[in-house]
């Protein structure tokens, strides 16, 4: 999938009220470099330029301003796309759905796929509503995560475990 970004900028220049040359910089191409330059701006007015095609990922950009007699440099600012949600599945070690068992703990593990996650939330519920909500906060893409939820009376529990990345797209389990 592609994308396309609309990056602004205003630049003054106290020199120079027209002819500002405004280039931005990027390193979406794999190494920070001019993407593009509009040579005819003026004082104070908004520049704008649209990128398209842009991947994936996680990037720095800049601004660099000149009016033949000196330039600067804005500082680096990020962004992210991120346009595919996470994937999240049950684990090994789970019981089977509506498993009937005789024991004080539940033991939930679960798989995920992300390139940004930020974290997982498990919630299990018993007759009352949510008995716990435990949210494990994540930066890489451990793939992998686990609970136990221990010292349980008797009753009957149901659990879900729901994966957000970083852009707050979601993705939740089957409740069991």
């Amino acid at each position: 999938s592609t994308n396309s970004i609309t990056f602004s900028s205003t630049s003054i220049d106290t020199d120079n009220a027209t002819g500002l040359n405004v280039s931005l910089f990027g390193n979406w191409s794999g190494s920070f470099i001019m993407n593009s330059s509009n040579s005819s701006a003026y004082n104070n007015t908004q520049t704008n330029f649209t990128v398209t095609g842009i991947p994936e990922g996680k990037y720095l950009w800049a601004i660099n301003v000149s009016d033949g007699l000196s330039s600067n440099l804005s500082d680096n600012r990020t962004f992210t796309i991120d346009t595919t949600f996470p994937l999240i599945d049950y684990g090994t070690g789970n019981e089977v759905n509506k498993s009937n068992i005789t024991v004080n703990y539940i033991f939930a593990n679960v798989s995920y796929t992300d390139a940004n996650p930020k974290n997982l939330t498990f919630k299990i519920y018993n007759s009352s509503g949510e008995w716990n909500k435990t949210t494990y906060i994540t930066s890489s893409n451990t793939t992998n995560v686990s609970i136990n939820w221990t010292n349980l009376v008797d009753g009957i529990y149901d659990y879900n475990i729901t994966i957000m990345d970083i852009v707050s797209h979601t993705n939740t389990t089957d409740t069991r």
